[in-house]
């Protein structure tokens, strides 16, 4: 008995089951990249932020080397010099003694170049506050009323520095000598006796 078979396959054998194969997409390579870019960014993030730390625990270890090296009654003393310093000179809050601190000097030089040869002072007498300029008051004697009318020109003639203000020329009387005794008020330009001011002067700022 002659069997007979027949294979008769779906698909052609000429036909390969595997296709040609296909380019990779732009859009996958553009996904790569972006990942390995953020990869690598990460990374450095990491790695300066690991250096940051260890810059930071590293000057933290300096800085309490040389809190350990210094003297506690070397601070002890600094801080106390701080403290009289700032008392003195004072900070952004409060002004200081220095600048409440004042100087006649500079007011009684004053007096000494502008007063006439004819005009003599006796007595002198000022108030002080730290809200306000000084009150000055003095008693003298002229030579003869003329020199007061020019005494009160000199210290009052425009272009010159005003130190003294306000003037007042009053009690004007005859004394038993002929001359002519007054008394004298003004207030003072409260920078000329600032001693903090004068300093300042003095090393030429």
């Amino acid at each position: 008995m002659e069997i007979q078979t027949s294979f008769i396959p779906k698909k052609s054998l000429a036909t390969s089951s595997h296709g040609p194969r296909q380019p990779v997409g732009l859009l996958l390579l553009l996904s790569i990249l972006i990942f390995a870019t953020a990869g690598l960014v990460h990374l450095g993030v990491w790695l300066y932020g690991s250096q940051l730390e260890n810059q930071i625990t590293a000057k933290r270890d300096q800085l309490k080397k040389a809190e350990a090296a210094f003297d506690p009654g070397i601070l002890d003393v600094l801080n106390r010099l701080d403290a009289k310093i700032t008392a003195a000179s004072g900070d952004r809050q409060n002004a200081g003694l220095l600048a409440k601190h004042i100087s006649l000097v500079p007011l009684l030089d004053y007096l000494e170049q502008s007063t006439l040869p004819s005009i003599r002072f006796r007595s002198m007498k000022y108030t002080y506050s730290d809200s306000g300029p000084i009150d000055l008051k003095l008693t003298g004697v002229a030579g003869n009323y003329k020199s007061i009318a020019l005494q009160s020109d000199v210290v009052s003639a425009p272009g010159t520095s005003r130190v003294l203000r306000d003037l007042i020329f009053s009690d004007l009387n005859l004394d038993t000598q002929g001359g002519v005794s007054f008394n004298f008020s003004a207030t003072v330009d409260p920078q000329i006796v600032s001693y903090r001011e004068g300093a300042k002067r003095a090393a030429g700022l």
